[in-house]
């Protein structure tokens, strides 16, 4: 990097079932991309012809180790630990079992909104929930099966049941076995969601709920008004986790 060019780090959250990676340009986010799981060697082909200064790499899925030895002979490749020093004050019984996305999504909420008390909801292959107070302390939250998970659950751990599409019926009634199964899965998630940001509200005078994931533009259509939706906030929040690991 000459002293001309702002430097370029490309954040990178390998799925289980999608790739999305997020150019940032001197700190700001400039672009992302996305990707299916089963086209990681292309991903990781076309990553490599991109300009880079370092990586931010979190894997939940497979395949972490060949993303870091490959990246990493064109630029550093940094991964958060347990145990770095954090932007907000981590009030957690197991914090090795902390998954990484969860912190990196109360970390960019914590940077979004100073002083708030937020709760982040990720509807991805696990709905999560995280609950961060005004004075900046993660306080945990809770992880219930994404609409996929519900949906494949009771197709195979039964005998007869079928395996559904994710289509929303309507009414509240299911009126054939597979509008009973999308109703309990589907709709069931939805009230999950609106009683969980109800009572939440009712406990917060100056409070912001925050929505991400691959399945919340099909919930939020039917979630409440005034949900913040940041479709790149873990990207966001891992860029985050970096900059503040790195200068601590």
């Amino acid at each position: 990097m000459t002293s001309t060019q702002q430097p370029v780090l490309w954040v990178l959250d390998l799925g289980n079932t999608r790739l999305k990676l997020a150019r940032f340009v001197d700190g700001e986010f400039r672009e992302e991309h996305i990707w299916l799981r089963k086209e990681d060697g292309q991903c990781l082909q076309w990553l490599l012809t991109q300009q880079s200064d370092g990586y931010v790499l979190l894997a939940t899925g497979k395949g972490e180790k060949i993303w870091k030895k490959t990246l990493g002979e064109q630029a550093p490749v940094w991964s958060y630990e347990a145990g770095m020093p954090l932007p907000f004050e981590l009030n957690y019984e197991t914090p090795d079992t902390l998954g990484v996305d969860r912190l990196a999504a109360v970390a960019a909420a914590h940077a979004l909104y100073p002083r708030t008390a937020c709760l982040i909801i990720d509807a991805g292959t696990c709905i999560t929930y995280e609950y961060l107070t005004a004075e900046g302390t993660y306080l945990g939250g809770s992880i219930s099966p994404g609409l996929h998970m519900r949906l494949r659950a009771m197709h195979e751990f039964t005998g007869k049941l079928p395996l559904v599409p994710k289509v929303l019926p309507k009414g509240e009634i299911g009126t054939s076995t597979a509008k009973a199964l999308q109703n309990g899965a589907l709709r069931g998630a939805l009230h999950e969601i609106v009683g969980i940001v109800s009572a939440f509200r009712q406990n917060q005078s100056h409070s912001k709920v925050l929505v991400c994931g691959g399945d919340m533009p099909f919930l939020r259509p039917h979630l409440p008004d005034g949900l913040v939706y940041r479709p790149s906030l873990v990207l966001e929040g891992l860029a985050k986790l970096h900059t503040y690991a790195i200068s601590s």
